[in-house]
């Protein structure tokens, strides 16, 4: 009777996982003459870019100096920084910049609150018709900000989303997140043409100001504040568009045990949002409400199932005979499930040559096998240490 119970929902996660492949593969051929935003209209309206930092005093100089370099209009430009009560010299490293570039860049301190509460300091002094929030190890292209206000000559587009990469990846870790993020540009540019954009990730967004009078400001509760205001601006039904042009490089964890604590947090601040959020299940919300809000939470389970799944079948000896006989437990005993296995392998493959395609990113084989074999094994690891701190209630760290 188990046997039969795992049969079947190894065959309801292999058709879930086969059906999302191809729905982004078939959406990526419908939308590819609109997906690389060509002859989008010039619009350069007044901005701020809100830089939240604590203890950055050894990024914040290249991150400011980088921004400068950008040729939207500097008479439509103000830079915002926002030191929340930081323990080192950053308030003194942005004092600096402020001298060196003038009216265009102010610098403020605050007491120590989150970075949510720094941006919404910065939020409140902001006067410009957009706001950008840029986080303070981000390395802005030239040209992403006059990419990104484009699309608000739309006046339904309420926030726009940028094409974040990994910041000089050398390590294999930062290699496989490299890999990941490539991937995330591509969906989340899909995802735009649904409405069903799910964050505005902090490295860097645009939003129109006026949204923070209706819908309100950042969550300084929430553990991934970025996705939480994107499903309240979805929740007012509003516009959130996603840019795959618009590149910002940013840092990322450079050491598993970093990386498991930055996943982990966005996996406990996910949850949170699903259930803040679950009125959005509702076909009042069109794609967002019935396909894309819900899959995210059944990808989510789906993981943890097949972790499971792997448990019981190692105790229930299939790794035994796998000892015993060797390769022929496959050959004797493959299935539709194991055919169904390698299409979706093979799709995976597709699709992330298709996204390397379309971003002009070149991607090392290598990478690209550890991508797909060990990071799902990661992003299990990453959920079971996700509950176990969530049902032991311990405090989130940043």
């Amino acid at each position: 009777m188990l046997e039969q119970a795992i049969t079947i929902l190894m065959y309801v996660i292999a058709f879930l996982t086969l059906y999302i492949t191809i729905f982004y593969l078939l959406l990526t051929i419908e939308k590819k003459d609109e997906i690389n935003e060509k002859n989008r209209t010039n619009y350069t309206p007044s901005i701020t870019v809100i830089i939240p930092c604590y203890n950055e005093e050894k990024v914040i100089t290249r991150t400011v100096d980088t921004l400068m370099k950008s040729d939207y209009p500097k008479k439509n430009l103000k830079i915002l920084l926002v030191d929340d009560g930081s323990k080192d010299g950053t308030y003194s490293e942005m004092k600096k910049l402020e001298k060196k570039y003038g009216q265009t860049v102010k610098a403020f301190t605050k007491k120590n609150g989150g970075k949510s509460s720094a941006v919404n300091y910065g939020i409140k002094k902001t006067t410009t018709e957009l706001v950008a929030t840029l986080d303070s190890d981000s390395y802005v292209h030239s040209k992403s900000l006059r990419k990104m206000t484009s699309f608000f000559n739309d006046q339904e587009v309420m926030a726009a989303t940028s094409a974040i990469k990994v910041y000089k990846p050398k390590k294999i870790i930062e290699k496989v997140q490299h890999v990941e993020y490539l991937l995330t540009i591509v969906s989340r540019r899909l995802l735009s043409f649904l409405d069903s954009v799910t964050v505005t990730p902090g490295p860097l967004s645009v939003f129109r100001t006026s949204v923070f009078k209706e819908v309100g400001l950042f969550d300084e509760t929430s553990l991934l504040e970025d996705q939480e205001i994107a499903y309240r601006i979805q929740a007012h039904n509003y516009k959130i568009v996603s840019s795959m042009n618009a590149s910002v490089w940013t840092e990322v964890p450079q050491t598993l045990k970093s990386l498991i604590r930055q996943r982990v947090r966005w996996n406990r601040g996910g949850l949170r949002n699903y259930w803040k959020y679950k009125k959005i299940l509702n076909p009042n919300y069109g794609d967002f409400g019935i396909m894309i809000f819900p899959l995210g939470l059944i990808g989510s389970i789906a993981v943890l199932a097949v972790f499971f799944i792997s448990i019981v079948s190692l105790l229930n000896g299939s790794a035994m005979q796998f000892f015993q006989y060797g390769f022929e437990v496959f050959y004797y005993g493959f299935n539709a499930l194991q055919v169904i296995s390698i299409i979706i392998f093979a799709l995976s493959v597709l699709w992330i040559w298709v996204a390397s395609k379309h971003l002009k990113e070149k991607m090392n084989p290598i990478t690209i096998a550890l991508y797909l074999v060990l990071y799902s094994f990661l992003i299990t690891i990453f959920w079971i240490i996700t509950i176990g701190e969530e049902l032991t209630l311990k405090k989130q760290r940043w």
